[in-house]
């Protein structure tokens, strides 16, 4: 399991593609780290930051979040309350930030025509 280190991973929101070596596709746990980073309350973090990344991600932040599911156990189990409590926060955070970033999606404007 990865262990979630407080300022390990950088900021990325402006460009997904950073998030691992394999630049075409982000690792699900990196996606899961940064989701939980933008939310974090401790780093100035809130839903409307993570519902930003959740829509700049799209289907590839679902799987992070059924991610974090399977994440949050293993952690209780282990007594690693800080990363179970940072993995739950998400969770149940997520109906506010997937609604917070169809909202962004809906909101985001079509290119032009250019005639």
């Amino acid at each position: 399991m990865l262990s979630l280190q407080k300022g390990e991973y950088k900021s990325c929101l402006n460009n997904p593609q950073t998030f691992c070596v394999d630049r075409s596709v982000p690792h699900r746990r990196e996606i899961v780290h940064h989701l939980i980073r933008v939310l974090d309350p401790a780093q100035g973090g809130r839903e409307p930051a993570a519902a930003e990344l959740v829509a700049k991600l799209g289907a590839k932040a679902e799987v992070a979040r059924e991610l974090c599911y399977r994440l949050y156990i293993p952690c209780e189990r282990k007594k690693r309350a800080a990363e179970a409590l940072a993995y739950n926060g998400l969770v149940q955070s997520w109906p506010e930030i997937a609604r917070r970033a169809q909202a962004e999606i809906k909101v985001t404007p079509a290119q032009p025509d250019l005639v």
